[in-house]
């Protein structure tokens, strides 16, 4: 159970990293991109929310009688919290690749008018 609530809280703080990033640098992307991945960061926020209402309810030995009926939820929770990550890292490679093309033609086109 803490590890779900360890793992949702590392998931969370680097999220709210990639959107603060992304804000920043918004006039680098596509405007789709840059909304596919809010898209799927409002979602895992989404699904963040749900797992913590299952998990704050009950303390002590309450709370470990409870998570018993309550894991499969949080199992399926977080599948789709996995399914979404890979999507996120898919964009976010796009991302790169995207600031790589820009700077080679930067680049090309300073060689070719030095050239």
């Amino acid at each position: 159970m803490l590890g779900v609530v360890r793992g949702t809280r590392e998931l969370s703080a680097i999220l709210r990293e990639l959107r603060r990033v992304l804000k920043k640098g918004q006039h680098i992307f596509r405007r789709r991109l840059y909304k596919s991945i809010r898209s799927a960061t409002n979602r895992i926020g989404d699904l963040h929310s749900e797992i913590h209402s299952l998990l704050e309810h009950d303390s002590g030995k309450i709370a470990r009688v409870n998570w018993a009926f309550r894991k499969s939820k949080a199992t399926r929770l977080l599948a789709r919290i996995e399914s979404h990550k890979s999507t996120v890292q898919l964009i976010a490679t796009t991302m790169l690749l995207a600031i790589a093309e820009r700077k080679h033609s930067v680049l090309v086109n300073l060689i070719a008018e030095d050239g």
